[in-house]
């Protein structure tokens, strides 16, 4: 399991990595994304829609019966978010031999 700590339920008893002696956490991150181009006021307007939605009684049951790990980013936020996972991942794959140029041509952030 690929998670800091052991999930609850049915999972309670599946052993993290780290509990397997491999040194590694990996998430898996969800996000919403506008098309290129939205304008300031649109983004602003986003940004609050989802903002209030992650605080709704519906939003915060779905993410404990999923047990998922939630932490909620705006759009400036999610865009240094991904620049730096993009960092992590060319980092690891250059590590492993793999070409440099890799994610370079990426479309984000706009």
């Amino acid at each position: 399991m690929p998670s800091e700590q052991r999930l609850g339920g049915i999972f309670a008893e599946v052993p993290t990595w780290r509990e397997q002696g491999v040194d590694a956490v990996f998430s898996q991150w969800r996000g919403l994304m506008g098309p290129k181009g939205m304008t300031p006021s649109q983004i602003v307007y986003w940004d609050g829609v989802l903002g209030k939605t992650v605080q709704t009684q519906t939003w915060k049951e779905h993410i404990e019966r999923t047990q998922l790990t939630y932490r909620h980013l705006d759009s400036g936020q999610a865009g240094e978010f991904i620049t730096a996972q993009n960092e992590t991942v060319r980092g690891i794959l250059t590590g492993l031999g793999f070409n440099q140029e890799i994610g370079r041509n990426r479309s984000w952030p706009a």
